[in-house]
């Protein structure tokens, strides 16, 4: 009988989270994926989706939220990183849409798509087909992540990318200095990436264990509270509603729905493709958000298509 007891245990290739989707796992997921968009673009009736691509879809975002399978972040960073506040509405309707399409109320079911189509998840399945990580450099639009090893939780690697999060993890895996490899706890997509680097890694100062080095020592849930707090100015395509405008002075202010009700304030020159004395209060609209002295501002502002 061999003895195992000092062999050495076998080092997993990928972090956790980021393993590779298996052939049989892409189709079923691709194959839900196109099921159910078929169904928004009301392509297809609602006998006609499966209740298996809707149990799948629903799957993939519970993956995404739990983080408790060893490719979610695999299949998260595909959709395109969607917030948690988003994943929970999208995973609540398909749950009542399944229930709806299994009992035949067809006119419920409806009804549902029409909440999923105005929600954020026709972005997300645009992103999983697209498969598109990456980012663009020109605006600095990039990723802040959050890493760690499963068996140092508290010792976090906190950096930034203007590529897709994943191919920066295999490339900081694939370092010959690196045994056990490296998970994907947190990502954020940001806007001014290298700017909002340098104030989180101010924010964190006190945690940080070598200065030469973005390794941090601090709880997981106490960093992404004191990151968020840092880094929500940079946070990119915010929802809001005009809440006051006034076009002789040229600016106003828009209430942010999807942060506290937040009041931003927005200058005629930020406004894109409408025209200022055509603004209306109520109008939903759509921005990045910029930090200044004087407060939050707006900027590449847009209206809402409805």
């Amino acid at each position: 009988m061999t003895d195992t007891s000092t062999q050495p245990r076998t080092i997993p290739k990928y972090g956790f989270g980021m393993s590779d989707l298996s052939e049989t796992m892409k189709r079923r997921f691709d194959s839900a994926v196109d099921n159910v968009s078929l169904f928004l673009k009301n392509e297809i009736s609602p006998n006609e989706v499966k209740l298996d691509a809707v149990s799948e879809l629903k799957g993939m975002f519970n993956r995404s939220l739990r983080k408790d399978q060893w490719n979610w972040f695999t299949v998260y960073d595909r959709l395109g990183h969607p917030p948690q506040r988003d994943m929970r509405f999208i995973v609540s309707r398909l749950v009542l849409l399944r229930k709806c399409l299994k009992e035949n109320e067809y006119e419920q079911a409806l009804s549902i798509r029409s909440e999923l189509v105005h929600s954020t998840l026709p972005t997300w399945l645009s992103n999983w087909k697209d498969c598109t990580g990456e980012t663009t450099k020109e605006d600095e639009t990039g990723w802040l992540y959050i890493l760690s090893r499963r068996d140092e939780p508290d010792i976090l690697k906190i950096g930034m990318t203007t590529r897709s999060v994943a191919e920066r993890v295999k490339e900081i895996n694939s370092a010959t200095g690196v045994l056990r490899p490296y998970s994907v706890r947190s990502a954020y997509k940001v806007k001014y990436v290298r700017k909002a680097e340098k104030i989180v890694f101010k924010q964190l100062s006190d945690y940080r264990i070598r200065k030469d080095r973005e390794f941090f020592q601090i709880p997981f849930a106490e960093a992404c509270k004191l990151i968020e707090s840092e880094i929500f100015a940079f946070l990119t395509r915010r929802q809001g509603v005009l809440k006051w405008f006034d076009a002789s002075r040229g600016y106003g202010f828009i209430k942010c729905i999807d942060h506290e009700h937040q009041d931003v304030f927005v200058h005629t020159s930020q406004i894109v493709d409408v025209e200022a004395n055509s603004m209306r209060i109520g109008q939903k609209m759509k921005f990045d958000i910029d930090a200044t002295v004087k407060g939050l501002r707006a900027i590449n502002v847009a209206l809402v298509d409805e």
